[in-house]
C-alpha cells in the first residue's frame, strides 16, 4: 500500500490538471505493405492488404502555450487484416500496440506527432501455423482537430516481426477519424 500511494501522485503530477488531458477515441483505415521472409529460404512473399483498428489516445500538455504546445501521452491500438499472398490461402493478422506520443502543435487545430512502443502481433496461418511476437514499433503521424470535437488524421508506422524462423517486415498508411472528449 506504501508503494502504490507514490505512483498515484507521480501519475498525477505527470499528467497535469485533468481538464488539460485529452481522450481521443478513433477508427482507422490502413494500407499494410508487408514483406514476409523465411530464414534458410530464397525469396520473399509479398502482400498488401487493407487493416482496419480502433485506437485510444491519452496526450497531456506539458507547455502552456495555447499554439506551439508540447504533449505527452500513450497511445493503444488494435488492428486486423487478412493477407493472401497471392494464393488461394489466408493468413489472419492481428496486431495490438501499446506506444508513448509525443505531440506537438503546429496550430491550434492541426499537431503532428512521434510515437515508439511495442506491438504485440500474432499471425494464424494456412495448416495450422501460428506465429506471435512482441516487437518494437515507431511511427510518425498529423492530426486535424476541428471545432466540434472531431479528428482526423494520417499516420505512417514501421515495425519487423519474427517468430520462428520467420520475418515479416510491414510499413503501414492509415488514414484516421475519431473523437476528442
Amino acid at each position: 500500500m506504501n508503494r502504490v500511494i507514490p505512483l498515484v501522485i507521480l501519475s498525477a503530477v505527470s499528467f497535469g490538471s485533468l481538464a488539460d488531458v485529452e481522450h481521443k477515441l478513433g477508427i482507422k483505415f490502413s494500407r499494410l505493405d508487408q514483406t514476409t521472409s523465411l530464414n534458410g529460404f530464397v525469396g520473399e512473399a509479398d502482400d498488401k492488404g487493407n487493416m482496419y483498428g480502433i485506437e485510444y489516445t491519452l496526450l497531456s500538455p506539458i507547455s502552456d502555450n495555447e499554439i506551439n504546445k508540447v504533449k505527452l501521452g500513450v497511445n493503444l491500438g488494435v488492428d486486423i487484416t487478412t493477407l493472401d499472398y497471392g494464393t488461394t490461402e489466408e493468413a489472419d493478422f492481428t496486431f495490438i500496440t501499446l506506444a508513448p506520443v509525443v505531440s506537438y502543435s503546429l496550430t491550434k487545430e492541426v499537431d503532428v506527432y512521434a510515437k515508439a512502443g511495442f506491438t504485440s502481433w500474432g499471425a494464424d496461418l494456412p495448416y495450422s501455423i501460428h506465429l506471435s511476437g512482441t516487437d518494437f514499433i515507431y511511427g510518425l503521424g498529423i492530426t486535424y482537430q476541428s471545432f466540434n470535437g472531431a479528428y482526423s488524421g494520417l499516420e505512417v508506422t514501421q515495425f519487423e516481426g519474427s517468430d520462428d524462423g520467420v520475418t515479416i517486415e510491414n510499413t503501414m498508411a492509415s488514414i484516421k477519424v475519431g473523437y476528442k472528449f
